[in-house]
């Protein structure tokens, strides 16, 4: 069997020297000009696409990096924004039951003779269209039934039913209420205020050689003993008056506004008329 002949060194060498000894003259003679040209100008294309594919990649990468730090900058901003709002709903809840025991505590201090009882607001009776409200004392506190509820802005109720620990009130607004009242300024004017399914107020049996006028106040009469006298209720906002009907209606704007009822006052030291 034939085997290759092993390559000769010495004819490398000459093939090398040869070459290079082309290359020079050639170079010298500027004979690769124009290849040189050619070739650059066939591969300028690619170098200025492989060159923006570069500055695509590395666009895109910094891109990315970019909107990944807008994004974590994002989230935190909304977490933050979230707990200054959270803070700021506590605050402000907190400002307004300060206010509304600030009030409590002004009216309790000018009223000490009926030893106001703060209490709580915990709940409404769903079945009666926010007609009772639930307070959180009872007969711990030595309430009674018939005591009388109400806020500095006026009259809330009076309570119906107890528990050792709550309390069920029941507003002025609901129709089953009446509340012997009397218009200030026209001393006669005295009436029934019952509750209305609209929330208002309706004050009946006045009768019709009074003078009622829109904005006029109306407060308890203390009439039948049930309420003190003279407890704020409302002011008039519309009335009715016809030749033909013995007595006057009026509608009546209450003081106190049922649906934001939070702290109210039992005036302990009234002791209402049982008849």
């Amino acid at each position: 069997m034939l085997s290759s002949p092993s390559p000769n060194p010495l004819a490398w060498l000459t093939v090398f020297v040869a070459l290079t000894i082309g290359a020079t003259f050639a170079n010298s003679r500027h004979l690769l000009d124009v290849p040189r040209s050619v070739a650059a100008q066939a591969l300028a294309p690619l170098q200025t696409g492989a060159s923006r594919l570069g500055h695509a990649i590395a666009g895109a990468a910094s891109g990315w990096q970019e909107l990944s730090r807008l994004r974590r900058e994002n989230e935190a901003l909304r977490r933050t924004v979230e707990e200054l709002l959270q803070e700021t709903v506590r605050l402000r809840s907190a400002e307004l039951e300060n206010r509304e025991l600030r009030e409590q505590l002004r009216y309790a201090e000018g009223h000490r003779a009926d030893a106001p009882l703060p209490a709580e607001v915990i709940g409404f009776d769903s079945s009666t269209l926010l007609g009772y409200a639930i307070v959180n004392r009872g007969s711990d506190a030595h309430l009674e039934d018939g005591m009388t509820v109400l806020t500095p802005a006026g009259l809330v109720g009076r309570i119906v039913s107890h528990t050792p620990r709550t309390s069920t009130v029941l507003l002025i607004n609901h129709p089953s209420s009446a509340v012997n009242a009397v218009i200030q300024g026209s001393p006669g004017a005295t009436g029934l205020v019952v509750g209305r399914p609209d929330g208002r107020l309706l004050m009946r049996y006045i009768p019709q050689a009074e003078t009622v006028r829109v904005n006029d106040l109306v407060v308890t009469s203390g009439l039948g003993g049930a309420f003190p006298r003279s407890v704020p209720i409302g002011r008039v906002v519309h009335f009715e008056t016809r030749d033909i009907d013995m007595f006057q209606e009026v509608i009546v704007e209450p003081f106190v506004d049922f649906r934001k009822l939070g702290h109210v006052l039992v005036m302990t030291g009234f002791t209402p008329t049982k008849l």
